[in-house]
């Protein structure tokens, strides 16, 4: 009769890895959700009044075609915009107009990937918020 050995196994996961050890021998794996594409919103800002901001790839995988949003003030969608496919750290500056913008001060909210076309190794991370400021120019010349 043949005895079945048995070896005790560690297994170890991180955020990233997986790691299972027996005596010695180890094998890691990449968790398959971080293989994943990933779009964040990195920068907002006013360019004379239109809003620009980026988006970059930060995942592992390319992003397929998406779309993004901008949010005036909390109170719904101003717009939103066709993003071509990004290959992982890939970053593009994209623009709204605020020309018919009202002046004053207000919460920009960019959305990466509103739509929610994306599969994503992080969903929680797709917008910003900034504060931007709208004011009267203070030279108008006329023609």
């Amino acid at each position: 009769m043949k005895k079945k050995l048995f070896f005790p196994a560690v297994l170890t996961a991180t955020l990233l890895f997986i790691s299972v050890t027996t005596i010695g021998i180890s094998h890691t794996s990449r968790l398959p959700f971080m293989s994943k594409a990933d779009l964040v919103i990195t920068e907002i800002w006013d360019e004379q009044r239109t809003i620009c901001y980026n988006i970059t790839n930060i995942g592992k995988k390319k992003a397929g075609l998406s779309n993004s949003a901008l949010i005036l003030d909390g109170e719904g969608i101003m717009r939103d915009y066709s993003v071509p496919a990004l290959d992982p750290k890939e970053k593009i500056t994209r623009r709204f107009s605020a020309a018919k913008m009202p002046f004053g001060t207000h919460e920009i909210t960019v959305i990466a990937d509103c739509s929610n076309l994306v599969s994503e190794s992080n969903e929680s991370n797709n917008s910003k918020t900034e504060t931007l400021s709208f004011e009267f120019p203070e030279e108008i010349t006329l023609d």
